[in-house]
């Protein structure tokens, strides 16, 4: 088990790293909000989204899983999807619940910019229906799970997953702090095999054969 890195440490990214995420996620709305009091419509404050120190995980994952389709939980504003699509020539289908004006126009413009690369979903729309459906039309190589940070709706996304035969899943906000990540994991230990420990980050390989 690695020690766990500081915010500050966490946060370090190069000036390259800085130059690419600036360019990608250019026209997608910020944690600021539209009246810039970091609240949305609702008045509930705007997560954090993806930040260029999380651009080198990314590519040691495409390098890893040669990702041809990614599956997304957790858009939030579109930034982590916008990193994703500039790193590999694939396709994302990114679901979220949230239906803030911000989330709504992130859709949009990645669904202007992206065109067919791009699919979101509304999560509450991923019954047992649409998972049927989801495996007759997609193959996913990698599901990046970054929704909400409580155990349960953990545990329920790696059902989800697993449900779609995803044989990778890469679990942001890792460390405690940040949410039960760790726990919701730890309910399967039969099928998950740690593949790469990247502090706040982990990526997993699914053992079907369980």
């Amino acid at each position: 088990m690695t020690k766990e890195l500081t915010d500050e440490e966490l946060l370090v990214a190069t000036d390259e790293e800085w130059a690419f995420y600036k360019r990608v996620i250019e026209g997608l709305p910020s944690m600021a909000g539209k009246n810039n009091d970091g609240k949305d419509k609702f008045g509930e404050f705007i997560p954090y989204h993806s930040g260029p120190h999380i651009l080198r995980h990314f590519m040691d994952t495409i390098h890893i899983v040669h990702p041809k389709r990614i599956f997304e939980i957790g858009f939030n504003m579109g930034h982590s999807s916008a990193m994703w699509l500039n790193m590999f020539p694939g396709k994302i289908v990114s679901c979220d619940v949230s239906k803030k004006d911000e989330t709504l126009e992130g859709i949009e413009l990645l669904r202007e910019r992206y065109q067919d690369r791009f699919v979101f979903e509304w999560r509450e729309d991923m019954d047992d229906d649409a998972i049927k459906a989801w495996v007759a039309q997609y193959y996913f190589d990698l599901a990046f799970i970054d929704g909400a940070h409580d155990e349960q709706s953990i545990i329920n996304d790696i059902h989800f997953c697993v449900a779609l035969r995803i044989p990778y899943l890469l679990f942001d906000d890792w460390y405690p702090r940040y949410g039960e990540t760790q726990k919701a994991v730890e309910k399967f230990p039969n099928i998950l095999q740690l593949v790469k420990d990247m502090n706040n980050l982990r990526l997993y390989k699914v053992n079907y054969d369980n």
